[in-house]
């Protein structure tokens, strides 16, 4: 049976089924939480069940003007998708607000692979041009290597309690299109774009293309990565809106990084007539920058931010930004984090508000305890800009308790400043919530992230 091979668990970060899995369960105390900043408010949408879903992960997508969230589950749902034990193969989730009440419901419930037995891992859900949610499978396909699909109203037969049809695009695992796709986005014609972590020509990841047409969906592969000094593991690419891609490597550009091929890069994709030309924008350097990055976003300015899991100043990642000037592009590290965020899950995308201030989910952090490891069990942060550089503040420390812990994904942010996200566990059932996150300046307006 083919399974994720050791690099892309890299891709992870760790094994889903590793001893940092047992996060939940390996408990020292039940921690009351901290508050940072009594004004702000926490609060539980949904709390899972296992047959409604269990570990959340890729965060949370809004659609304002319907006041409608979506979301997935990496397990739970149809409990004969067993992997060895009745846990569920996972759900494509809605969260529906009218008046001040949310509504939960399940379109859609994914039977799993290999014949039931095995979790296809879906990626962060988009919002199609046609108002349907699409989304990629990291293991989907019968080759497990990955597939995207859509989700409609229409009637699905195939599977029990799962009203919306789900339509396979494409499926990865050729040998030449890529392997293990990551979130994807679609341009203003309605054509897919995408990363792939490994896979293509070379072995190294895809930057990939899919057009509709009458007779389905035609991919084509914009770029193949060569590893080393070129960049390796490819993450999800970004638009500027005139064409253009950015995203990052988790690995490559700098050989002096250890342990791997260099510790990732920045880079840019260009159309130019019927071709497309890659760029390396930035080499991460181990000791000062950071390395091994998470999905980045852009702003409306055209500057990227992101974070890295490890390496930098104390050796536990950064937050940095890449901003163009004068035809180039500077490189700074806004904040050195002081322990570990990244543990199932991570580093995550951050958001902007109006007065330039981002806000971000970190897997692992904050004071509260998760386990005997000694792993904490995330947290919610703010970098704001100031006269003399930018001031971290944590906003929000997750803890074994009923609001959810270790958070696992990217948050969305609405027009008013309030931040929605997904924990991956604990809950009042120990499987996971759906949050908002309120803070104490939330009445400001949004910066658009291109995408948010």
């Amino acid at each position: 049976m083919r399974r994720l091979t050791g690099l892309l668990r890299s891709i992870l970060h760790r094994d889903v089924h590793s001893k940092s899995s047992l996060i939940l369960f390996i408990c020292i105390a039940l921690v009351v939480p901290v508050p940072v900043t009594p004004a702000q408010t926490f609060s539980v949408l949904h709390t899972f069940g296992v047959t409604d879903g269990s570990g959340p992960s890729a965060g949370i997508t809004l659609e304002p003007h319907l006041n409608r969230l979506w979301g997935v589950t990496w397990y739970g749902g149809l409990l004969t998708c067993d992997l060895g034990g009745a846990v569920g193969c996972g759900v494509i989730f809605e969260l529906t607000k009218k008046d001040s009440r949310w509504s939960f419901s399940v379109p859609y419930i994914f039977p799993g692979n290999d014949n039931g037995f095995l979790p296809t891992f879906p990626s962060q859900i988009v919002i199609g041009p046609n108002g349907f949610p699409y989304g990629a499978e990291l293991e989907g396909g019968t080759s497990l290597e990955g597939t995207v699909y859509s989700l409609d109203p229409s009637k699905n037969i195939s599977v029990s309690n799962a009203p919306w049809r789900h339509t396979i695009l494409h499926t990865f695992g050729d040998g030449s299109d890529g392997s293990y796709p990551h979130k994807i986005i679609f341009d203003q014609a309605g054509n897919i774009f995408g990363a792939t972590g490994l896979g293509g020509s070379v072995g190294y990841g895809t930057i990939y293309e899919l057009s509709p047409s009458n007779q389905g969906w035609t991919e084509n592969i914009l770029y193949n990565f060569a590893g080393a000094a070129d960049g390796q593991i490819p993450r999800e690419v970004v638009s500027d809106g005139a064409g253009n891609l950015y995203g990052v490597t988790e690995q490559g550009g700098n050989a002096g990084c250890s342990p791997f091929q260099g510790c990732g890069t920045i880079f840019e994709l260009t159309p130019s007539g019927s071709s497309w030309t890659k760029t390396t924008l930035h080499a991460f350097q181990q000791d000062t920058e950071g390395g091994f990055p998470g999905p980045l976003m852009r702003d409306s300015k055209g500057n990227l931010f992101g974070l890295t899991s490890q390496n930098g100043p104390n050796n536990f990642g950064t937050i940095w930004e890449l901003s163009p000037s004068s035809g180039g592009w500077i490189f700074t590290v806004l904040y050195s984090f002081t322990q570990q965020i990244v543990g199932l899950f991570g580093p995550f995308a951050p958001v902007m508000d109006a007065s330039g201030a981002l806000y971000g989910l970190n897997n692992l952090g904050g004071v509260n305890f998760c386990n005997m490891l000694g792993e904490t069990c995330g947290n919610i942060y703010k970098l704001a800009p100031s006269n003399n550089g930018w001031i971290y503040s944590d906003v929000h420390d997750f803890a074994l308790d009923n609001n959810g812990c270790l958070p696992s994904g990217p948050a969305s942010i609405d027009s008013a400043g309030n931040l929605y996200g997904v924990a991956y566990g604990c809950g009042a059932n120990g499987v996971g919530v759906v949050f908002q996150f309120t803070p104490q300046d939330s009445n400001k307006k949004i910066l658009p992230g291109i995408p948010r």
